[in-house]
Parts: C-alpha cells; sequence; structure tokens
C-alpha cells in the first residue's frame, strides 16, 4: 500500500473532505516532512499548541536510555518546535511552493494499524478484474 493507492481510493469515493494535503490524516505525523509540519502550525495555530502542550504532558513516554534529545520525532532530527523554527524565516507561501516542490516530503506509505491496508485492498481487486 503506498500514497498513490490511498489517494486512488479516494478519488473513487462520492465526497471530498476539501482538506489541504498537509492538514489531512494525522496532522502532525512524523512521517511528515518537516516543511508539511510547519506549514500545518501556520495554518491551524491553536492544533499547533494543543499538540505542543500535549507533547509536554508527564504522560508521554521519555525514554530514560535515549542519547539523543527527548521529542525528536521528525526527520533530520528535528522536534516538533524544531520543525517549526526551521521555516521561521519563511512565508506561508513560501514554505507550499517549497512544498509542492519535491512532494511536500510526505512519507510513501501511511499506516497508523497493520490492518488499515485491509480498507483498500477491496478497491485494488475490483479494479484488476
Amino acid at each position: 500500500m503506498d500514497k498513490q493507492d490511498i489517494l486512488g481510493f479516494w478519488k473513487t469515493q462520492p465526497f471530498d473532505l476539501d482538506l489541504d494535503e498537509w492538514l489531512g490524516n494525522c496532522v502532525f505525523c512524523i512521517k511528515k516532512g518537516v516543511n508539511k509540519i510547519a506549514l500545518a502550525a501556520i495554518d491551524e495555530p491553536e492544533l499547533a499548541a494543543k499538540f505542543w502542550d500535549m507533547l509536554n504532558t508527564q504522560p508521554i513516554r521519555i525514554i530514560e536510555t535515549r542519547t539523543d534529545a527527548p521529542l525528536i520525532m521528525y526527520r533530520g532530527n528535528n522536534t516538533f518546535k524544531s520543525a517549526q523554527d526551521s521555516f521561521a524565516d519563511f512565508g506561508r507561501d513560501e514554505i507550499l511552493l517549497r512544498m509542492r516542490g519535491n512532494n511536500g516530503g510526505c512519507a510513501e506509505s501511511c499506516e497508523v494499524f497493520g490492518c488499515q491496508g485491509d480498507l483498500f485492498e477491496e478497491q485494488k481487486v475490483e479494479k484488476s478484474a
């Protein structure tokens, strides 16, 4: 299952959520590029503030034996804050243009649960029949 399979599945649906790609699915997903994270934080500042607050609560698991800084979860050894900071000197439109130039830095797969692929498997079988 890859990104194109998922996009293909949703194109066949009778509705469109009309969400920008960087705001869809898991908004601050660890598989998204830092450009998408920065843009989502600009477009949804309240959601970004809630996510930041959640990251800094006691229940977040900190691994004691970890050798790098806590909360590094994005590509390039970035935290949620450093992902935003890396684009602090860029305007929203400039980030959007950079993102469109490299497919948004999104991972080629999006699976939260191992069984999620089953949702799209029927579509593949129907198309190939």
